[in-house]
């Protein structure tokens, strides 16, 4: 699969100020496993590894919700952005073509360092 055509990269600056204004702007989520991400992640994050983010989106609202702890994304909606980690970047930008692929074109950022770099600055 191809790398996302819309998503927009960012840094850990980028990712340390969207934690910082504590906004309900951005939905965070890590597309690792879920042991890697019970062994650490970022702050506010939510879970749903790269095999099942598709299907994930493709669901409604309330399934998505039921399943995942939180409100499904809208797409290209203006007032949330989705932040997709992983790593190292290989899933997250995966992921990012993957969710692409059902619309998602203007509200996603891609956190491409991922956890092996912000582990090591907190």
């Amino acid at each position: 699969m191809e790398g996302p055509k819309h998503a927009t990269e960012i840094n850990y600056e980028q990712v340390a100020e969207i934690l910082k204004s504590n906004s309900s702007s951005n939905v965070i989520i890590d597309v690792r496993r879920p042991d890697e991400y019970e062994a650490g992640h970022i702050p506010t994050a939510h879970n749903i590894p790269v095999t099942e983010i598709k299907v994930a989106f493709e669901l409604d609202n309330d399934s998505f919700k039921n399943k995942y702890g939180f409100d499904k994304p809208e797409k290209n909606g203006a007032e949330k952005n989705i932040v997709l980690y992983c790593m190292m970047g290989m899933r997250c930008r995966k992921s990012a073509a993957e969710i692409e692929s059902l619309g998602y074109t203007e509200n996603v950022l891609v956190y491409g360092n991922g956890w092996s770099e912000y582990s090591k600055k907190i």
